[in-house]
């Protein structure tokens, strides 16, 4: 795995999330609304999906190093959430934003489609970058 480019990925993901999100209604003190995580869940499969070639362009694609790319960007977004949330001091308290936000069933879903999507480019890449080398 190719840190420096996995941080990128997930920051990448992070900021286009991010954008999505509050441009759908979502409010930093408040929950999002299902329309919010509606947009969200279909506008970042070309997203995932895009930025995930940039990433396996240098690293060899496989279904593992998928899954583990979308482990590292969901450790990098709890951490973006969680200095974002005390930098804004909007929420009360961490625990507020914690059982709010990610005790959501939609937010489990949301990383759901993050796992499986990375999962999926790692495999998907994987197919194309290893050909049987035969000409037809």
């Amino acid at each position: 795995m190719n840190y420096t480019r996995a941080l990128g990925f997930a920051v990448i993901v992070y900021v286009i999330g991010a954008v999505v999100l509050l441009l759908s209604g979502y409010r930093i003190n408040a929950a999002p609304s299902m329309l919010s995580y509606g947009i969200l869940w279909v506008l970042m499969i070309p997203v995932f999906l895009i930025v995930a070639k940039w990433y396996f362009h240098v690293v060899p694609p496989t279904a593992k190093a998928g899954l583990f790319l979308g482990l590292m960007t969901v450790v990098v977004g709890f951490l973006l959430d969680t200095g974002i949330v005390l930098v804004s001091g909007v929420w009360g308290s961490l625990s507020d934003f914690y059982a709010t936000v990610y005790g959501d069933w939609r937010f489990v879903v949301t990383l759901i489609e993050m796992l499986l999507l990375t999962s999926y480019a790692g495999y998907e890449f994987d197919s194309t970058y290893t050909s049987s080398g035969k000409v037809e």
